[in-house]
């Protein structure tokens, strides 16, 4: 049986995903020209940039030798070769 979360808590993941959606907002242009095609891992803290690679495996070994947690940063593809789906 699962329990739903308290009003509390759905407020500040509520609140929390409107932050990281009004970073990426601000930031995706400038960060899609200066790493296409790459993931890029900002710190919450303060939006610096932590790593960028292709290799989100290569990202999260970067963001774990600069001594941070996984949950300490956003990290996001920068998406400029578009991808052609056939369904």
């Amino acid at each position: 049986m699962s329990v739903a979360p308290s009003s509390a808590s759905a407020l500040r993941s509520w609140a929390a995903a409107e932050a990281e959606d009004a970073f990426w907002r601000e930031h995706y242009p400038a960060y899609l020209k200066a790493y296409p095609d790459q993931f890029v891992a900002a710190a919450k803290d303060d939006g610096r940039v932590i790593a960028a690679d292709p290799d989100l495996l290569r990202i999260v070994q970067l963001i774990r030798e600069c001594g941070l947690d996984i949950q300490q940063v956003w990290v996001r593809f920068m998406a400029a070769t578009p991808i052609s789906l056939a369904l």
